[in-house]
């Protein structure tokens, strides 16, 4: 448009253009923030995008997390039927054989928050890397083991490594998806959860009574084998890194939380771990469990 001037000089007014390149520099604005610490998320939905075609390599990534979440959850139920047999041929106590079982959940719910709070101040897929190594190196000692103590460190560090498997699985598949399609991913990856625990114990079962109980451990194997180097090739993070140091990363973890779990546990089993006997009478009995109880609701307060 031309705006005339008496002199007979046309003046061209000014065109006011979108700077397109200001909502990519706001987008980032978010990526220094001190508090977030480092992360990673994924460049398919970067700056808020929602891509209703997901990519090959997010599918494969997804096959991925899924084959490692299978495996954790099978182990969680495949040892329990198979534990006459295991005490069986190492002449393991019956003690030996509760914390052969317990020990697996205990240090995997102890680790979930441990292993979260380090994703999110070293980033995402180290952390998730690192779980699947020990879970994979616990499944190699409780396969080989000779006696009920081997059988314990090994299951100790298959929950040092399922704990971190289980809650890392989920918050990769929210870096993953946006908020609209993150419900239907995150029920998607329900599915192996559950057949993981229903599939278990007939697994344990098999192997107990047709094979050989050392095959609960082996067959963990090839299943990271496959999902693994799918996750390294292909699980797509966009990296965002800040200055945070060692020592601050280290305060924020949550151990008053995580001792009050383990508190938690160590009373509810009580009686189990034979701490309180039935010849104490039924209150002494019961007394821990209500108070198990009574922490466990203070917790969830938290």
């Amino acid at each position: 448009m031309s705006v005339p001037e008496a002199s007979g000089v046309e003046i061209s007014a000014p065109t006011v253009q979108q700077n397109s390149a200001a909502e990519p520099h706001i987008a980032r604005k978010s990526e220094s923030n001190p508090q977030m610490g480092s992360m990673e998320i994924s460049p398919e939905h970067e700056d808020g995008e929602t891509k209703r075609k997901k990519s090959l390599a997010f599918k494969l990534a997804f096959i991925g997390l899924a084959a490692t979440l299978f495996v954790f959850q099978m182990d969680a139920t495949a040892l329990g039927i198979a534990l006459p047999s295991i005490a069986n041929d190492l002449k393991g106590s019956s003690l030996e054989s509760f914390w052969a079982n317990l020990s697996y959940t205990l240090c995997g719910l102890v680790m979930q928050p441990i292993w979260a709070s380090i994703s999110d101040a070293f980033g995402r897929k180290p952390p998730l890397y690192v779980c699947i190594a020990l879970f994979f190196i616990g499944s190699i000692v409780f396969a080989v083991a000779q006696n009920m103590k081997t059988i314990i460190v090994g299951r100790v560090l298959q929950g040092f490594g399922g704990g971190g498997i289980d809650v890392l699985v989920q918050v990769v598949l929210a870096d993953m998806t946006t908020l609209e399609e993150r419900s239907t991913y995150l029920g998607l990856m329900g599915i192996p959860n559950a057949v993981g625990n229903i599939l278990g114990p007939s697994v344990g079962a098999l192997f107990a009574s047709y094979a050989s109980w050392r095959w609960i451990g082996w067959v963990n194997l090839p299943i990271l084998g496959v999902g693994t180097p799918l996750l390294v090739f292909f699980l797509r993070l966009r990296s965002v890194t800040v200055d945070t140091s060692l020592m601050s990363n280290i305060e924020r973890l949550d151990w008053i939380g995580m001792g009050l779990v383990v508190w938690y546990y160590n009373i509810c089993t009580a009686t189990q771990l034979g701490w309180i006997t039935v010849s104490l009478g039924f209150m002494a009995n019961l007394t821990p469990h209500a108070i198990g109880n009574f922490g466990h609701r203070g917790l969830c307060l938290l």
